[in-house]
């Protein structure tokens, strides 16, 4: 048994041959669909849902290219972004993730937004925009809690919590739970403290 690895080809692969002769012959698969009608035109043979065929006559130039438009279209499935949603998120999201406000000047953080769309660009704000619509989410929550509080919901069971923080830092909350029209159970936390 021989621990060689197998021997290449002596023969040199020729790849001038391997292309065809002819640069005007079609290469792509899709062109089996299609005949000259002209230098300029060619014509679909794609047979429709009656079973006739398309016969449509397309240009055969960059302006019939589909790139265009594919991208048009991708860039038009983005939901158009208002100022007002993205800063809401964004405090959102970095109050859900315990972040620092200041995360909104990262450009990793930023590239990752325009990755998600690339039109994010246009309207990201930075730390103090998102510093100063915390103050306006923060009063909407708190009208929006006391609304949930002064509905006609019978029963509201409050609750408090203590518990030491990894920094031995003791809090006290104290949550409200409720059931909804539907009997979901809903908490909303309504203070915590440090102790």
């Amino acid at each position: 048994m021989s621990s060689e690895p197998p021997s290449c080809p002596s023969t040199p692969i020729d790849l001038d041959n391997t292309m065809p002769n002819n640069p005007s012959q079609k290469q792509y698969w899709v062109w089996l669909y299609f005949s000259n009608v002209d230098k300029e035109y060619v014509e679909c043979h794609v047979m429709n849902r009656a079973g006739n065929p398309c016969s449509k006559k397309i240009k055969c130039d960059f302006t019939g290219s589909t790139k265009g438009t594919l991208l048009i279209l991708i860039l038009s499935c983005f939901q158009q972004l208002c100022l007002e949603s993205l800063k809401t998120s964004l405090v959102y999201f970095i109050s859900d993730c315990d972040l620092q406000l200041s995360i909104t000047e990262s450009t990793s953080f930023r590239k990752l937004l325009q990755l998600c769309n690339p039109k994010i660009l246009e309207i990201l704000v930075g730390q103090a925009a998102v510093t100063f619509h915390l103050s306006s989410v923060y009063f909407f929550l708190q009208s929006h809690i006391c609304n949930i509080l002064e509905c006609n919901y019978q029963l509201i069971s409050f609750t408090t919590d203590c518990w030491t923080s990894p920094n031995v830092t003791a809090m006290k909350a104290v949550t409200g739970h409720y059931l909804d029209p539907d009997f979901n159970l809903k908490s909303i936390l309504l203070g915590l403290t440090k102790i």
